[in-house]
């Protein structure tokens, strides 16, 4: 008896809605510690609380479209795409000043930055292609999937510091322990200031 195959359409379908999980996953946990969990009693400012809500509008949005071409709702599907435009709008200014303001108050250095308004622009670039191809749905997905993983790539850090994946989560057995070189500092100079060092792969978007 020949084996049945998924369909594309629904291999798409459930690819993109467990993308669309993942990504909320993601940024909650990311954003856990300084954001929606946060136990620090002193206030985020103001700026601070429009960017981290914006950014989880986006990915929470990528999310319920997802779901909603998953259950055919294609209408309401289209219908929420007005406020993909007026996310993206916000959100990337929001991101510019919010990289500006820390670099100036010496929390960035030059370099992270640069990497930050790099992600930015190509958060834009990717979501601007995909609005642009929305009547060719397998373009349309992907792009907006590209520009969603830009927004949230520097989260995947957070996340395993979060779960602390190499010491005591769950899978700390079946991962290999690489002992630190002398020559990988943890720490580095910046202002007179000893800070972590940063991949520059987890520069893609700070917050």
């Amino acid at each position: 008896m020949r084996e049945m195959q998924p369909s594309p359409q629904v291999a798409d379908r459930v690819f993109f809605s467990v993308s669309g999980l993942w990504f909320v996953v993601l940024k909650f946990v990311g954003f856990s510690p300084t954001f929606f969990m946060r136990v620090i009693q002193e206030p985020l400012p103001a700026h601070q609380v429009v960017h981290g809500v914006l950014n989880s509008a986006w990915v929470a949005l990528f999310l319920v479209q997802a779901l909603l071409i998953s259950s055919r709702r294609l209408r309401l599907h289209m219908t929420l795409g007005a406020a993909a435009v007026l996310l993206l709008a916000l959100t990337i200014p929001v991101g510019i000043h919010e990289v500006l303001i820390k670099t100036a108050a010496g929390l960035k250095t030059v370099d992270e930055a640069g990497f930050n308004l790099l992600g930015l622009a190509l958060v834009l670039a990717f979501a601007l292609a995909g609005l642009a191809n929305r009547t060719r749905p397998f373009v349309h997905k992907r792009l907006m999937l590209f520009a969603t993983l830009m927004l949230t790539w520097r989260r995947r850090t957070a996340l395993r510091s979060s779960l602390d994946w190499e010491t005591s989560g769950p899978f700390a057995r079946f991962l290999p322990s690489h002992p630190r070189s002398p020559s990988s500092s943890t720490t580095r100079c910046v202002g007179g200031e000893s800070r972590p060092s940063v991949s520059p792969c987890s520069l893609w978007f700070g917050s």
